[in-house]
């Protein structure tokens, strides 16, 4: 009798706690917190208006890039403008410029550069993000302030896409159905070493090939870099070092507009005002480093897609990231193929590839 008692005493004292913690757990558990395929990468505290939802870090080959996961709960469309970021122990204070729309209840993939240590597993340190609400009475600016903790970094390794320039050799099967269409804008982005001239190797290349039909590609023609809508040659007038990294890119701003090839930072505004019919879906190819008999030897890096076009400025600050710098912040980013030892792409939009028979090297 004595034993039955002390367990109803211990039930009654104890089991309004039991509960409460099962229910907390039923809830965690819901939340994915424990399930094995979860991974929460950073302790966040602090943001009002503008929340830092995720935050990791990225080391590509030269730089140290924090990945800053931003939603807008402000209410009404604002215009993120700076971030500053402060490491908690290197005390080390960057600031990035920005100009990015998010509307009400949109998120943003931001980046800033140099702002983890590339030695360590782990970062820390305070954020503030500085915003405007553009159409308002009182516009700003206003400030989001946070603290992020215990990243776990994301490890890229010092390597890059090796071509043989054998129809074998490519890194295909990429998702293309949200990739620009029809005469939309777009930029294509990529770092290359190469010392091929002789063919029209193609480096990026989606779309239906026909004559009916255009695809979005850009390639290297006796030196020379040259993006084509179908058989439209847009070429910039300076050429790739031979041997050396260059960074090449080719900018489309839609509609019958001109489009500008770039060789690092200088640009070649093209006289010819495409209209091209880019098809996208069915049928069509997505490859980095070969097209129909075009097949690239030698280095690829950071392959980059926008849906927007970008400006001289804008290419002038990706030059100067040099090899493994992150693309701009959230200004119509599709895809991000660092192609660091695999074809994933980075962007957030799952638009990964299928390497076959790539190499990966130290670049």
């Amino acid at each position: 009798m004595g034993k039955s008692q002390s367990a109803l005493e211990y039930m009654m004292t104890y089991g309004w706690a039991i509960l409460i913690i099962v229910m907390v757990a039923a809830v965690l558990y819901s939340m994915g917190i424990f399930s094995p395929s979860s991974s929460v990468s950073a302790t966040i505290t602090g943001f009002t208006g503008l929340g830092v939802t995720q935050a990791a870090c990225v080391n590509s080959v030269n730089n140290q890039i924090l990945a800053l996961y931003v939603s807008n709960t402000v209410g009404y469309t604002v215009n993120v403008t700076k971030i500053n970021v402060t490491g908690s122990s290197n005390g080390i204070s960057l600031s990035q410029n920005v100009s990015s729309l998010l509307g009400a209840g949109q998120s943003g993939i931001f980046y800033v550069n140099s702002a983890c240590n590339k030695s360590s597993s782990s970062y820390s340190g305070s954020v503030t993000i500085t915003y405007t609400e553009p159409g308002q009475a009182f516009s700003g600016p206003f400030f989001s302030n946070g603290r992020l903790s215990g990243i776990s970094t994301k490890n890229i390794p010092n390597s890059v896409a090796s071509f043989n320039g054998q129809a074998s050799t490519n890194i295909s099967e990429i998702p293309h159905s949200t990739f620009p269409s029809g005469s939309n804008a777009l930029t294509i982005v990529a770092w290359v070493k190469t010392t091929q001239s002789t063919t029209y190797p193609f480096i990026f290349n989606y779309g239906l090939y026909g004559t009916s039909e255009d695809n979005a590609m850009i390639g290297i023609y006796s030196g020379q870099v040259c993006a084509d809508f179908w058989n439209q040659h847009l070429c910039a007038s300076g050429t790739v070092s031979g041997g050396a990294w260059d960074l090449i890119a080719f900018s489309y701003p839609g509609g019958s507009n001109s489009a500008t090839t770039y060789v690092n930072e200088t640009g070649t505004l093209n006289a010819v005002n495409p209209v091209p019919t880019i098809q996208t879906g069915s049928g069509t190819i997505a490859v980095i480093g070969s097209g129909t008999n075009n097949f690239y030897d030698g280095y690829i890096s950071d392959v980059q897609l926008y849906n927007t076009a970008l400006s001289t400025t804008q290419m002038q600050s990706l030059y100067g990231e040099v090899v493994g710098g992150a693309p701009l912040s959230n200004i119509g980013l599709i895809a991000w193929w660092p192609l660091d030892g695999n074809a994933n792409d980075y962007s957030g939009n799952n638009n990964n590839g299928v390497a076959m028979n790539v190499q990966w090297a130290s670049p």
